[in-house]
């Protein structure tokens, strides 16, 4: 592997550990390849590949990727992109696991200043999948059009909700929140 150490500041490094990494002067572009994890700021993100664009301070990571927050909960995801130290960002295909074990998932999720993320058709659940059939549906859930998670606030909030029995909607809310 090979390690890369890029500074935004002298407090915060970012720290790349990677198969295979190159710089292109001419683009200011970082592209690592192959078990590619990036420590900053007490966070962690693993992907299959990244690239990060030193002019926009922008970084795009695909394949596999996860992101480990600085109170612990992991997002997952086909590709995302973030800015900002890792406080802004968009992901495609975005699934979370909270530190309590609960789960969200969406089709697509934004996250704002590091303390605010929005999932669009997303769905919310603190059931633990099944072992023995884990594509089978949770005890219950609550699904919507869009799911906001504030950890300032500690709250999730839900707009167009239904909640679930065993995938049976039997509730339904315009806004919804706990």
């Amino acid at each position: 592997g090979v390690c890369f150490n890029t500074k935004s500041s002298k407090d915060d490094p970012f720290i790349v550990v990677s198969d295979d990494i190159s710089v292109n002067e001419k683009t200011n572009v970082i592209t690592a390849t192959g078990h590619v994890y990036v420590s900053h700021n007490n966070q962690l993100l693993y992907a299959d590949s990244l690239q990060y664009n030193k002019e926009n301070d922008t970084v795009y990571a695909s394949g596999n990727v996860w992101l480990r927050d600085k109170e612990g909960n992991f997002s997952f995801g086909d590709s995302v992109e973030l800015k900002n130290k890792f406080d802004d960002g968009f992901v495609r295909n975005a699934k979370m696991l909270m530190v309590d074990n609960s789960r969200i998932a969406g089709a697509r999720g934004q996250r704002f200043k590091g303390q605010k993320t929005i999932l669009w058709n997303g769905v919310y659940s603190p059931c633990n999948v099944c072992k023995k059939q884990p594509d089978s549906m949770p005890l219950w859930q609550l699904r919507a059009n869009k799911i906001i998670h504030d950890k300032d606030q500690k709250e999730m909030i839900y707009h167009n909700a239904f909640m679930d029995f065993w995938g049976v909607p039997v509730f339904y809310a315009p806004y919804f929140f706990h």
